[in-house]
């Protein structure tokens, strides 16, 4: 099963030079409906404040035991 955590902070100067790993810039654990299978995010930055859109699997059960997959944002100034 997928089961990606956070998303990490990735940053290179040229296109096709070398890539610096950064920290966590966001957990699951920091997502209170998330449960697991943070994936495909998208950022932006607007009037001083970057959002980072995501989906993940909400803690939630159906029926069949899974988690509804629900997007999220996060933002930080």
């Amino acid at each position: 099963e997928y089961a990606m955590h956070d998303y990490r902070v990735l940053r290179m100067d040229r296109i096709g030079g070398p890539v610096t790993v950064g920290p966590v810039a966001l957990d699951v654990k920091q997502v209170p409906w998330a449960s697991q299978q943070m994936w495909a995010p998208d950022a932006a930055y607007k009037n001083g404040t970057y959002y980072l859109y995501f989906p993940a699997r909400d803690k939630a059960r159906d029926k069949n035991g899974l988690g509804t997959f629900r997007i999220g944002v996060a933002t930080s100034k």
